[in-house]
């Protein structure tokens, strides 16, 4: 007899689930591509690495990297496109780190990817916290991006509706 889970009664055996009771995988938990559009002034031409997000009920988890071919316009936030719509939170609600690689000097910023809106994130420098002085390309940091710099980002934030 083949062992099994054993309850008060002696051997529990299991029978095949019907079909019927599965969801679809459909996206649920499943990487999807999307393409991020960077904007910073203009919008730069660039390259995906690698963009990929899951999306469970409304918990989405997202990674971009990608590489400008083109720049960006200076003293201008720069942000990127989410992959879904995000439920309105604070703007000064983190979702997740950002790194930016300057190719021309050869530096990281490290950065916070912030909500923007519920279409976009920007990036705050860590280094200096505070309001819209410190996002890349107003003020304090306001050289724009060049070609040839990276852009990473891991987040995870709640989504506008729940999965299809």
């Amino acid at each position: 007899m083949p062992r099994g889970l054993r309850g008060s009664t002696g051997m529990v055996s299991a029978s095949p689930v019907p079909a019927s009771q599965f969801q679809p995988y459909g996206s649920r938990g499943v990487l999807l591509p999307w393409t991020p559009v960077v904007v910073g002034g203009v919008t730069p031409s660039l390259t995906v690495n690698r963009a990929t997000y899951s999306q469970v009920g409304r918990r989405v988890t997202a990674e971009a990297v990608v590489t400008l071919t083109s720049g960006t316009t200076a003293a201008n936030v720069i942000t990127m496109t989410l992959p879904v719509p995000a439920t309105s939170c604070s703007v000064y609600s983190p979702l997740g780190t950002a790194k930016v690689f300057k190719a021309s000097s050869v530096i990281y910023w490290s950065c916070l990817a912030m909500w923007a809106s519920a279409s976009v994130v920007k990036f705050e420098v860590v280094a200096i916290g505070g309001a819209d002085q410190n996002y890349i390309g107003n003020v304090t940091y306001t050289t724009g991006l060049l070609a040839g710099d990276i852009i990473s980002m891991n987040i995870t934030y709640e989504a506008a509706a729940d999965a299809r």
